[in-house]
Parts: structure tokens; sequence; C-alpha cells
């Protein structure tokens, strides 16, 4: 297929990259008036012109956040923060899946945070997060639309790293050493984009992301507890849930229906990855983890339009799902 490449990124200055965070956070401190206990950079900014900065800001109390947020706009690299407070300092493992906390400035005589420890159950549930919401929902229409955004599938590729880092602190690693090594070569390739900007080895290694990808769901659903099957799942994710564990017949019916709707982020996934069906220590998990960040399932809009034109599509996909996986049963 003829792909059609957009949004090339522009090589960024990596002493902006050094000096813009700092001076945010200068800046930050003093709108604080003593109550900025640190700032903290997440994710990567190893790739000036592709990379974000993401920033963490841990306070001790009130903190003008609007006139924080508006002095991050004035930075054309930082997005806007985060805040948490230092006595929470614990929920950040839940609020975030993001694996370290890089110090920007940390006010003099503080202690630099660190990430928290995650156990077992927290990690399998950022893991399923990261791999569930996006990765192959992301690439797949992209590449069946053969529209290719260059930046924002670079950032793709590299996400996977998130659900093999937990299930790695998870303790598992069975099944996933093609996708490790996927990993890093594909980290190599973003490393060194600017030297070689190859777009067609870029879509051939998301063909192989999507592979890798297949596996890390396998070997995180080997991990999740049996489930019962429930309705399909509708909006921006629709999802059937299948019974048993046929992955094969998740994948087949995952490429007909993308044959079909070429944009939509349809999967045809094993009933134990759906979350309203778990039960146990996962499903205590994951409570905690939505008490802490409602916003943990990107389920829904903020704005009325968007919710409004959302029902309508959770109305179109169960009417498409339920008669496509119909006709397919037939087959």
């Amino acid at each position: 297929m003829p792909y059609r490449f957009s949004n090339f990124p522009v090589p960024g200055d990596p002493e902006s990259y050094r000096t813009q965070p700092p001076a945010f956070a200068r800046k930050a401190a003093e709108l604080c008036g003593g109550k900025l206990a640190g700032v903290y950079a997440v994710g990567e900014t190893d790739l000036p012109g592709v990379s974000d900065v993401d920033l963490v800001l841990v306070v001790d109390g009130g903190v003008p956040e609007g006139a924080l947020t508006a002095l991050a706009r004035t930075f054309p690299l930082l997005d806007a923060p985060a805040f948490i407070r230092k006595d929470r300092l614990p929920e950040l493992a839940r609020r975030s899946h993001h694996l370290a906390l890089d110090p920007v400035w940390v006010r003099p005589g503080e202690i630099p945070a660190a990430m928290p420890d995650r156990g077992a159950d927290l990690s399998l549930v950022l893991a399923w997060k990261t791999a569930f919401f996006s990765l192959l929902r992301n690439v797949g229409p992209a590449l069946r639309a053969g529209k290719v955004d260059v930046k924002k599938c670079l950032s793709w590729g590299n996400d996977l790293r998130y659900p093999l880092a937990h299930l790695r602190a998870a303790g598992v690693t069975e099944g996933l050493e093609a996708a490790e090594a996927f990993a890093a070569e594909f980290r190599a390739f973003r490393a060194a984009w600017f030297v070689h900007r190859d777009a067609d080895g870029l879509t051939a290694r998301l063909g192989a992301c999507q592979e890798r990808t297949w596996e890390v769901l396998a070997a995180l659903a080997a991990r999740l507890p049996a489930a019962r099957a429930l309705a399909p799942l509708t909006g921006r994710y629709p999802t059937a849930f299948l019974p048993g564990d046929d992955w094969a017949a998740c994948r087949k019916i995952t490429d007909a229906y993308g044959a079909r709707w070429p944009g939509d982020r349809f999967l045809a996934l094993p009933c134990r990855l759906d979350w309203r069906a778990w039960e146990g220590p996962l499903k205590d998990e994951l409570a905690r983890v939505l008490e802490t960040n409602p916003g943990f399932l990107p389920l829904s809009f903020s704005s009325p339009a968007l919710r409004l034109a959302l029902a309508a599509k959770k109305l179109a996909d169960a009417a498409k799902i339920r008669i496509f996986l119909s006709r397919h049963a037939a087959r």
C-alpha cells in the first residue's frame, strides 16, 4: 500500500530542552512562595523535535495552579504541568504510568523524590492500561488508511516500552523476548531519525509493532484471572470480548473488522482482558487507582458536544459489532 506521510518532525534545539524546564521551575518557585517542593520531568526528552516535556510539580499546599499552567504556556516546549501534594506523593504511582521522576529543580534542603514503588498487581493494571487503550488502536487505523503522521508514529512505536516495563515489574518475562528486542531496536531507530529520516522503515516497524503488541497482550492475559464474557465495549475503544483464549480468532476478527471499517479502533480480545469482569486483587487495585485518578479510564470526554457525539457512536458501534459478530459466527 502506498502511504501518505505527514507531520515530519523538525529537529529541536537541544539547548532549549535543557534550559526551558529549569527556567520555568525558577519562575514557578517564585509564584509559589516557598510551597513548591520540586519540579520533575516524566517521560523522555532524548529526541529534541519529537519528545514532549511533561512536568510534575510537587507542592506543600495550595498554589496558583492556573497561573502556573499559564506560565508553562509561555515556554514552547512545555505541556501543562501536573500537580501533586508532597504528602500524597505515593499516589503518583497510581496516577501516572511513567517509569521515573527526573529532578528539574528541587527546593534547597529537599531530598529529591523518586517514583513510588509499585507492587505486582498495580504493575499489571498499568501494563493493561498502556496496552489496551493505545498501541494497536493507534497504529492499526493509521496503516489501514495509509496515512502516517510521522511524529505521532515515532511516539507510538516507542510507547511499547511502557507495558513491557510494567510487565517486568510484575515478574512477567516469558514470551516477551521478541517484543523486548523490537522495543530496543525501535528506540535506536527513533534516536537516529534526523540522520536517516527513513519513512518506509518507520511503516515497516509499525507493522512489526502490531505483531509484538499482540504478544504483549497474550503475556499479560496469561497473568489475569479467567473472566466471564460481557457485552462489547462501545464508544472510544470499541472491543468485543471473546470467551476463552483463542488468540487466532481474536486476530482474525480484528483484521476482518478493520478491513470493513478501516478507521475504527476496534479490537477483539479474550474476555480476561475486560476489566469490568475482574475479581479479586486486580479489581481491588483498579478501584484504588480510580479513587486516586478518576480519569484513569479514558472512556468519555469533558465537552458536552463530544459526549453527545460519543453517545451516538456507542449506538452505532453496538449495532455494527452485533451484526458483524453474528455474520462472522455464521461463516
